[in-house]
């Protein structure tokens, strides 16, 4: 993998080439300064090279964070706008990996990149916790899992089901502006069996340089439509991990894209149940807190 050296003050995203089976090699620095401030020791995103989600089926690909790097979250940017393809699952795989899992049911294949933040995370500062969660046939299912000890950095979630219809509804920081609670999932299933699923909060001992949520504008989200959230960080701050809400509990609402864009998060909702909703992104970030 080539990494170019980063500035003391930046954003570096590298891109990896990637196989619906594993990492093949390296493409390059796709951006670098995207950001301003000083982001956490090893800060870099890594992306994929493009991955096919063939229609019908449902998709996994990985991304390998750097060296001696670890992810503390990660997404997927999805290549359509396509109400019937989402996200199943999104989460850390081994010490260096984070794994999406994309569901495709639209009739044509789309193509989807996978993302990582990853920063110098030993393991006597930072911890993974984890909770295991039913989802009943027929049912959305909410989830969440805090930090024993320290602050929340990140998080993700693992569905056990490899079925294109079950997804994640929604996903990201749970917590008031300015302070982080835990992770929090709605899993949907509309299938005939019980699938259980993992949710995932990544926790530092200390927050590192003032970890923060900041929640983006609600979007609206009409019936029948994929509706695109975002969240800033502050001038001199990166985002560490994001997702989005729904203002919608139905189980035909689920969850398009999540990744980190720039200085911020962005997250997409389709929306194919028959009423109005709302999307609001939120990002964790680091560094000084937005002004205001």
């Amino acid at each position: 993998m080539r990494v170019r050296s980063l500035p003391k003050a930046g954003l570096l995203t590298v891109a990896v080439g990637l196989g619906v089976t594993g990492l093949v090699g390296a493409t390059g620095v796709i951006a670098a300064g995207a950001a301003p401030g000083t982001p956490p020791a090893g800060y870099v995103v890594v992306t994929s090279s493009p991955v096919t989600a063939v229609s019908g089926r449902q998709t996994p690909a990985p991304v390998v964070c750097p060296g001696t790097t670890k992810p503390v979250s990660g997404g997927a940017h999805v290549d359509s706008s396509s109400t019937l393809v989402n996200l199943n699952s999104s989460y850390p795989v081994g010490r260096h990996s984070w794994k999406v899992r994309v569901n495709n049911l639209s009739g044509v294949d789309v193509t989807f990149e996978v993302y990582a933040v990853c920063i110098d995370r030993p393991s006597p500062d930072f911890t993974v916790n984890t909770t295991f969660v039913d989802n009943q046939p027929h049912h959305v299912q909410s989830a969440r899992v805090g930090c024993a000890q320290g602050v929340m950095v990140g998080g993700g979630v693992k569905s056990d089901s490899v079925k294109p219809k079950v997804s994640i509804h929604y996903t990201g920081p749970d917590g008031a502006p300015g302070f982080e609670t835990a992770w929090v999932v709605l899993m949907n299933n509309p299938t005939a069996s019980p699938v259980g699923f993992t949710v995932y909060s990544i926790c530092a001992k200390h927050a590192p340089d003032s970890a923060h949520v900041v929640l983006g504008s609600k979007i609206p989200n009409p019936a029948g439509t994929q509706a695109t959230a975002g969240a800033q960080c502050g001038d001199g701050s990166v985002p560490l991990s994001g997702g989005a809400f729904s203002s919608s509990t139905a189980s035909t609402v689920s969850m398009s894209s999540s990744f980190p864009q720039g200085p911020g998060w962005s997250a997409s909702e389709n929306n194919t149940s028959t009423r109005a909703a709302t999307a609001q992104a939120a990002v964790i970030c680091s560094g000084p807190y937005p002004p205001g």
